[in-house]
């Protein structure tokens, strides 16, 4: 439930880029924690 909110928070600042200046920072954050949840799954498999 935790990792589900904080992608629905990644997802809204990845909305409002134009607007934000650290829009790239976000989502730049945003990749990385789909690289490790992607990692981690491939190691439990």
């Amino acid at each position: 439930m935790m990792a589900y909110k904080k992608g629905d928070g990644y997802m809204q600042r990845w909305d409002s880029r134009p607007d934000k200046p650290d829009g790239g920072q976000w989502a730049a954050l945003g990749v990385a924690f789909l690289i490790i949840l992607i990692v981690i799954f491939m190691n439990l498999l």
